[in-house]
């Protein structure tokens, strides 16, 4: 198993566009992949995965699971 990690000190970089692209490049070769979004203040993966499901909780101190249609967890 292998981490990367996608990061920058400044909002608005594209870091979110860039992880979903790597993670959809990385499974069409075959790869499990996984994303954690740690935004604190504006979490937005779910937005670009066009995840769907229910979500369990508040969020705020929760990790949610949710499914892609790309079949991402």
């Amino acid at each position: 198993m292998r981490t990367v990690l996608v990061t920058s000190v400044k909002g608005g970089t594209g870091k979110t566009t860039v992880t979903a692209g790597l993670g959809r490049a990385l499974a069409r070769r075959g790869h499990r992949v996984a994303f954690l979004d740690c935004d604190f203040f504006a979490p937005n993966l779910d937005v670009e995965l066009r995840a769907h499901g229910e979500l369990k909780g508040t969020g705020y101190g929760q990790i949610i699971p949710l499914r892609t249609p790309e079949g991402f967890e």
